[in-house]
């Protein structure tokens, strides 16, 4: 008994692993491109300034870059600190236990 002769049917195998191999690109590119089920998140909304729980705002910036500095410097100083982007522009919260230490780090230093 003889094996199967491949190359006789390799006319027939080639087109249908072809036409396998752009369904599954085209699935795929159906399923990456498709609206309203992205992988990556939405950006974020400011909110309001009294919605972030305990914490306190010690600073109210005019860009978030600048938030982004100050809270650098409250991290130097040994404090948890974070920027939000709220509705009325971009402030830096911490811990109530931290505030006054907050407000005095960022009196003492330089302005940007």
């Amino acid at each position: 008994m003889a094996g199967i002769n491949w190359g006789s049917l390799s006319f027939f195998y080639g087109p249908v692993v072809a036409i396998l191999g752009i369904g599954i690109l085209i699935l795929f590119l159906r399923w990456g491109w498709t609206r309203g089920k992205s992988v990556v998140g939405a950006s974020r909304r400011p909110g309001d300034p009294t919605n972030y729980g305990q914490l306190e705002v010690v600073a109210s910036c005019a860009n978030l870059v600048e938030a982004e500095v100050l809270k650098l410097a409250l991290k130097d100083a040994g404090l948890q600190a974070t920027v939000a982007n709220t509705t009325a522009g971009p402030k830096v919260y911490v811990w109530p236990k931290d505030r006054e230490i907050a407000k005095h780090v960022l009196s003492k230093r330089k302005p940007i």
